[in-house]
This record gives C-alpha cells, sequence and structure tokens, in this order.
C-alpha cells in the first residue's frame, strides 16, 4: 500500500433513529485495516469486515452524505463490496440498533457461503424469534423483471400493428386500464402475481403481474446478456431499513439478472428477509427458488412450507402453488381434487393464474370430466386479466379445434396478443415459437422458433422444454441430436410433466441416443402413467410383453445351453 494511503479507516456507529440527533456521548471508534488496489492504488474498506462488527449495519456515511460502493468503468459495484477509504476522517456506520454491537462479531448479516441444502435459516419456524407477523405490506404493484440488453433487432414484426391482424370480433378485445394508457408497464390488481406459470406441465414462476401491451417485441434475449446497468444503492438502503417491497423487488432483480449479475443466494437472502416479516411475496418466491432448484438444492417439502406459509395468510398466490403442489405430486401422490380446491380459494379472490389452472384440470380430464367449454370459460376469465398462459392457451385451443372450430385467424389473433408483452415473458416464448414455427404473421422459420422456445425452456418451463427436445429429435431448426433431445427431456420429466416421461420410455423403446432396454421403458413409461398420461398404460403393456418374450428367449438359450452341457459331459 502506497505511504500516503491510509493504513486504517476510522468508523463508529450511529443510530438510525438518532442521525440529526445525535447521542451526547459518540459512540466509541474503531479502525479497520484498508486494502489497496493495485491497479490503481486506491485505498478500500470491505463491506464484509464492516458488517462482521456491526451486524446491523445499514450504510456508510460522510457528513450526511451516503458513500457509496464503489464501482467498474461500466457503474456495476465490485466484488466483493467495498467503500472507498477516506484518510483523516471518522466514517459513520448507521445501525439499525441503537447500541454498539461489538460483541456481535462473527454474526455476519451479509451474504454467505451457506449449503445450498435446506437450512435452519431458510426452514419456516413456528418459535417466538421467527414468528410471521401481519406487517404492514406495501399495495404498491411489483415491478416486472427484465433481463439483459436487446440483442438485435425484431424483423418481420410489424403485423402486430398491420390493420389486417387486429383482433376479430371472436377475438380478445383488450381495453386498457388508466394506468396502462398512461404508458405503465403494470396491470391490475386483479392481475397474478406471476404469469409465466404453466399449468398442464409448468412449474415455472417468474415473472410478477404481466405487464401491459408494448408498442413493439423485443428479440430473444439470454440470461446470459449484459445485465442493464443500474444504481440499486436507493433499493438497497430502504430494503436494509426493512421495507418488504424493496426486499421482494431487490430478490426480483438479483434472481432474474436485473440490472445485477444474476445471484440466485443474494436473491434468496432477500426474499428470505422479506419472508420472516411475513411478507406472501417473500415467501412464495422462497418457494419457487426451492422448487424450481434456484441456487439450491431441489425441495418440493421445503417449497410447500412456505407456499402454506402465504396461503395461509389468504395470499391468492400461496394457495394457488399450493394447490399446484398437490396437482403434480410433488409432495406425495398426485391429489387432483385437493388442487382444485386451493385453486378455487385463489381463482375467487380473482388471482388469473389459478384460473388457467382450473381450466387446464377441465382441458385435460384430470380428476374431472373434460370439458373443453369450461376449459375455455376459465381461459378466458384468466385473459380478461391479460395474462399471457392464458392467451396461448386459447390460440392453441383454435389451432387445434378443441371444443371450437378450428380456426387459425382468431388463433393468430391470440397469439399476437400474447407477443406484445416483454420477451422475458416465457408464455410470450412460447407464442412466438409457434408463430415463426406455423408461419403465422412471420417468415416460417424452424430454426428462429426453436431461439423462441429454448428462451422459455432455459427459465425451466416444462412445456417448452418438451418441445425443445422433439426439434432436437426430428432435426427441426437444428441438426438431429438425441442425445441433446434426451437432457432436455429429462429436465422436463422431472417436474413430473407426463409426455416428457412418455417420450423418455418410447427412447429407450426404441433405442434413440440411448441403448434399447425395456426395463427403463417400462420404468418411464410407469411414470409416465402415474403422471396420468393417456397413452402410457397402452405402452406398458407392450413393454411388458416384449420383457416376457425376453424372458422366455433367455430362459429357453439357458436350458439349451445346460442340455448341451450335459451331453458333453456324458460323452
Amino acid at each position: 500500500m502506497d505511504n500516503n494511503q491510509p493504513q486504517v479507516q476510522a468508523v463508529r456507529p450511529v443510530s438510525k433513529d438518532n442521525l440529526d440527533s445525535p447521542t451526547k456521548t459518540p459512540a466509541p471508534t474503531v479502525y479497520f485495516d484498508c486494502h489497496s488496489n493495485p491497479a490503481t492504488g486506491k485505498s478500500f474498506v470491505l463491506w464484509d469486515d464492516i458488517r462482521l462488527v456491526f451486524a446491523d449495519a445499514l450504510y456508510v456515511r460522510h457528513e450526511a452524505k451516503v458513500v457509496p460502493f464503489m464501482k467498474d468503468a461500466e457503474w456495476m459495484p465490485l466484488k466483493p463490496l467495498r467503500i472507498a477509504a477516506i484518510p483523516d476522517v471518522v466514517l459513520d456506520i448507521v445501525v439499525d440498533n441503537p447500541l454498539v454491537r461489538l460483541e456481535a462479531a462473527g454474526q455476519q448479516m451479509a451474504l454467505t457461503d451457506t449449503p445450498e441444502e435446506a437450512t435452519s435459516q431458510d426452514t419456516p419456524q413456528e418459535d417466538a424469534t421467527l414468528e410471521l407477523t401481519t406487517s404492514p405490506v406495501s399495495n404498491a404493484l411489483r415491478r416486472n423483471p427484465v433481463y439483459g440488453l436487446v440483442e438485435v433487432a425484431m424483423e418481420n414484426y410489424s403485423h402486430i400493428d398491420h390493420p389486417d391482424f387486429r383482433p376479430k370480433p371472436r377475438a380478445p378485445q383488450f381495453v386498457p386500464t388508466a394506468d396502462q394508457k398512461e404508458g405503465t408497464n403494470e396491470s391490475t390488481d386483479n392481475a397474478p402475481k406471476n404469469n409465466s406459470e404453466a399449468a398442464i406441465v409448468s412449474t415455472q414462476a417468474n415473472n410478477d403481474k404481466p405487464t401491459g401491451t408494448s408498442q413493439s417485441h423485443q428479440s430473444p434475449q439470454d440470461h446470459t446478456d449484459t445485465a442493464a446497468i443500474r444504481d440499486i444503492s436507493p433499493i438497497v438502503v430502504k430494503a436494509s431499513f426493512g421495507d418488504l417491497t424493496s426486499q421482494v423487488e431487490l430478490g426480483d432483480m438479483y434472481r432474474f439478472g436485473d440490472g445485477v449479475e444474476q445471484d440466485f443466494e443474494a436473491a434468496r437472502y432477500w426474499y428470505l428477509k422479506a419472508a420472516k416479516q411475513g411478507d406472501p411475496a417473500g415467501q412464495c418466491n422462497l418457494g419457487h427458488l426451492y422448487r424450481l432448484e434456484l441456487g439450491v438444492d431441489q425441495n418440493h417439502s421445503m417449497a410447500l412450507s412456505w407456499y402454506r406459509k402465504a396461503a395461509d395468510q389468504g395470499d391468492a398466490g400461496g394457495q394457488c402453488y399450493v394447490g399446484l403442489m398437490y396437482e403434480y405430486g410433488l409432495v406425495g401422490a398426485m391429489d387432483y381434487s385437493a388442487a382444485m380446491d386451493w385453486y378455487m380459494m385463489a381463482a375467487n379472490q380473482g388471482y388469473a393464474y389459478a384460473q388457467v389452472c382450473i381450466g387446464d384440470i377441465y382441458e385435460t380430464g384430470q380428476g374431472v370430466q373434460q370439458d373443453y367449454d369450461k376449459a375455455m370459460e376459465w381461459y378466458l376469465l384468466a385473459a380478461d386479466h391479460n395474462l399471457t398462459a392464458a392467451q396461448v392457451r386459447i390460440g392453441c385451443m383454435y389451432l387445434g379445434g378443441f371444443g371450437v372450430s378450428h380456426d387459425e385467424t382468431i388463433a393468430l389473433d391470440w397469439l399476437s396478443k400474447a407477443v406484445s408483452r416483454k420477451d422475458t415473458d416465457v408464455w410470450s416464448q412460447i407464442a412466438m415459437g409457434v408463430m415463426y414455427g406455423r408461419g403465422f404473421g412471420v417468415p416460417k422459420s424452424s430454426s428462429t422458433a426453436l431461439v423462441w422456445l429454448l428462451k422459455a425452456a432455459r427459465q425451466g418451463l416444462p412445456l417448452a422444454q418438451t418441445i425443445v427436445s422433439a426439434m432436437y429429435r426430428d432435426g427441426k431448426g437444428v441438426p438431429q441430436d438425441f442425445s441433446e433431445a434426451l437432457l432436455w427431456l429429462i429436465k422436463s420429466a422431472n417436474h413430473n410433466h407426463p409426455d416428457a416421461q412418455h417420450q423418455i420410455g418410447s427412447m429407450y423403446l426404441q433405442g434413440q441416443g440411448v441403448p434399447m432396454d425395456y426395463s427403463m421403458a417400462k420404468e418411464w413409461y410407469t411414470k409416465a402413467a402415474n403422471s396420468g398420461h393417456k397413452n402410457a398404460r397402452t405402452k406398458l403393456s407392450e413393454v411388458q410383453q416384449l420383457l416376457d418374450e425376453d424372458k422366455e428367449a433367455t430362459e429357453a438359450i439357458e436350458k439349451k445351453t445346460k442340455s448341451s452341457s450335459s451331453k458333453l459331459k456324458f460323452l
């Protein structure tokens, strides 16, 4: 370190409650060792060192001015977080606790390398220290996370505003709210908090309340794109002061890499702070991390525990996801009756995604009599909330003629409505994949369809993963690759997706990308049958017959070999 640079930095704690009226007896001064950047020679103090001593530290200030974290050339906070040293000055460490808690050294509140598996810190508790309170929750609408920067301008996308593609009388008619007319991107309070969920196949929950329509659609993006630069210091300060909305917002930013480097551990840290204060959004988002294996080991029991915390407070989102856990049998046997009960609780509160889930149950006939009319009724209710997942489902029903007349014009209207969203919405990405795959309003292109479907697949949407697998298997838009097809099927099958399980069984049955193995085929067909796949039991019978034939053939060979051995022995 340069001799002109300070060797230590003096600091003293100041209570956030006494910033304008300090106590007569100031707190003792504490000295921290400074570090030096070899490239610039600038000295700094590590934020982690400060938090080791002052566990309740919120931020650093000097003469009533907040000292920000040091940033790189692109204005991103340097890692690990650091504060520039100021020689011959005593910096204020603003703490949440009015007392100097030097005995709290070692109780690090900053992010640590905690094990990925469930810990006691994350586990919902009923003791007094973690008892969920009814802390006031801000009614401000949650922002919709956005990933990265635009890669390239979207080609051939003028059809959205073209008169020929405006909604027909039987197609969606969207009436924007007053806020949306003024240019906001938020929907009404009745809209679901997570609009990227699939019902038949999805266990993905990526987005908060759905955004309104936008004038144009962005180009495909990956999570690996450089995040848009943002100064998150104001949000960090508010979150550190216990603001629930800011804590969940920070969790969203880290989870989706919105303005910061994607960091699931940081997301879990902020979600947990909100969840422990009884915030349903924080509790549900923690559940999503454990259910989707984002930065932690997949733990469906832990996910259900957090969902129940939110649901027991009457939160519609929590109720919906508890229903999802029962529908897919993620914590035991599938229970469509229990799932429907939970979905109804949420749907009766106007939670649009729960309405989609109910529509899916009727469309597939899982636990109820299959009824396309009722499915459409529920989808339309959800579509009234401008829910992308519902719009895509309605479009696909018109494409397939399920309960309605086959009508590609109306199907296009609904899909066009869905793709007016930001491209971070997985169902908007699915719609783009369908449109390019079928050549609806855009030039037909399997390769471009695959780009969009991969966007959704990488966000964990099982349906997208299954479709991507089929494209690799059939060589559509990509060279044929059975190994890659199997990898995407396994990702989908891990969410109990029946079609994926059925297709894996078929790959083992036919020896596609894997050695032919009737036993493995039987195992996967059994899983598909237990997940409700209608054709899996027929395949099970077929495989069992092949296994029996193999067994008979093996026994005949063994018998013949044994007989030959006896004759040789006799001779």
